[in-house]
């Protein structure tokens, strides 16, 4: 499990283009320490996981269990390169899924 966690958090920390220094720094711990958290040797305080969810827009249940939950700003970045007839596509789709979920 804290491999798991460890590998979440750094593919967050890659995903937005930040060194383990200035990522250490935005979560409150030293590089060395996020270093260990992403080898999966130590775990994040729950001080550090609240200030690494706060900071980052990244839920508690993804990093610990990588369960994703889907937030408005998760949706913005999801469409913010899509046109207009492709969001209506989209939202025609999530529409459908949702009937067929709630009709199952």
């Amino acid at each position: 499990m804290k491999k798991d966690i460890g590998i979440r958090i750094s593919n967050l920390r890659k995903s937005m283009n930040m060194n383990k220094k200035q990522f250490a720094k935005l979560i409150g711990i030293s590089g060395q320490y996020l270093g260990t958290v992403e080898s999966g040797v130590n775990c994040l305080s729950l001080h550090s996981l609240i200030n690494l969810c706060k900071n980052t827009n990244v839920s508690a249940d993804y990093i610990l269990f990588g369960k994703k939950n889907f937030t408005d700003e998760t949706l913005k970045k999801l469409f913010f390169d899509m046109n207009e007839v492709q969001i209506n596509s989209a939202f025609k789709i999530l529409e459908n899924i949702a009937l067929f979920i709630k009709n199952s």
